[in-house]
């Protein structure tokens, strides 16, 4: 079968060799960690990961096994290990991230917010960055001038975001700052992070426009969603309580950021994808393909070359 899983699967039986004839290596634990991460099988990328931590400590292999930890839940350990990676290489802003999601796992808000605002300020155009730590702010806010920051991060994003997570959330800030219309044109035509959430949000914002039957439709389109039944229903309850003029300037309820983070969570490829700050070269797919032996950073190379070095010489 010549496919990409194919290949990694192959790339790891090479990598495995070579870590068992030359088990000192940092440099083949760490990509045998790295080839388990992206065959998403944390709990095999962790020995190899900490087998090449203790060789030679390197931020990114620390990222890796942050992010192996994570998987399993480790939120503690997850941290830890991010710290010290922190500590090492401030400018590393992958760190920064995975301590936020250890953070968030912990339920230390504020912690997570600060380690976000951190890995924006060494990589300023990350828009995965903006929406997280806007998807935060929006979530937990305590104060005004954190919808103003979560604000000026959506409206800085760089690109169009395809999956509607930024309007979602711009929306849910112009609901709370008193912009219901402009809340109702930015909602439109998204169904991020479901159809539902649109629509209860949507609904909002007919209310404080004083519209009621908009409103009304748009709440039970969202009673249909389980999750948000409840919070439909005590919608339902004010629209048929109230009157169009009664109804203007309705507080909304808070963006649901129980459903909005672990949609906005970094997957193992995208981590891993990201550009090496460290100046050194990234521990990456290319480096794990099984190719040919004239390609020397192939897996297969680099199990053949220590197979190579191991072997007794026969005397000549």
């Amino acid at each position: 079968m010549d496919d990409g899983v194919g290949d990694l699967g192959l790339a790891i039986k090479h990598l495995e060799q070579a870590v068992r004839l030359s088990p000192a290596n940092p440099r083949y634990s760490g990509l045998l960690g790295e080839a388990w991460l992206m065959n998403a099988d944390a709990e095999a990328a962790l020995a190899p990961l900490q087998a090449s931590l203790q060789a030679e400590f390197h931020p990114r292999v620390a990222v890796l096994m942050a992010l192996a930890l994570l998987h399993l839940e480790r939120y503690e350990d997850a941290q830890t290990i991010a710290t010290r990676a922190v500590e090492e290489a401030s400018a590393f802003h992958r760190a920064y991230l995975l301590r936020a999601d250890a953070r968030i796992g912990l339920g230390d808000t504020p912690g997570a917010v600060e380690d976000l605002r951190s890995a924006l300020a060494v990589s300023p155009d990350n828009d995965h960055y903006r929406l997280r730590l806007a998807s935060l702010l929006v979530g937990s806010v305590s104060e005004v001038g954190e919808l103003a920051e979560a604000r000026t991060l959506l409206e800085g994003m760089n690109y169009p975001d395809p999956t509607g997570a930024r309007n979602y959330l711009l929306g849910c800030i112009m609901i709370e700052q008193g912009e219901p219309s402009a809340a109702l044109d930015t909602l439109d035509g998204i169904s991020w992070p479901t159809a539902a959430e649109v629509e209860l949000r949507r609904g909002f914002a007919h209310l404080a426009l004083g519209q009621g039957d908009a409103a009304r439709s748009s709440f039970q389109f969202a009673q249909g969603d389980e999750a948000l039944a409840e919070q439909a229903m005590s919608a339902l309850r004010m629209v048929d309580e109230g009157d169009d003029q009664t109804l203007s300037g309705t507080e909304a309820l808070p963006c649901p950021t129980a459903r909005v983070q672990p949609t906005l969570m970094m997957s193992s490829t995208q981590v891993l994808a990201e550009a090496d700050e460290t100046g050194e070269d990234p521990l990456d797919l290319a480096s794990l393909q099984t190719g040919g032996l004239e390609e020397a950073d192939s897996a297969r190379h680099l199990a053949l070359e220590n197979e190579n070095e191991n072997e007794s010489p026969d005397g000549d």
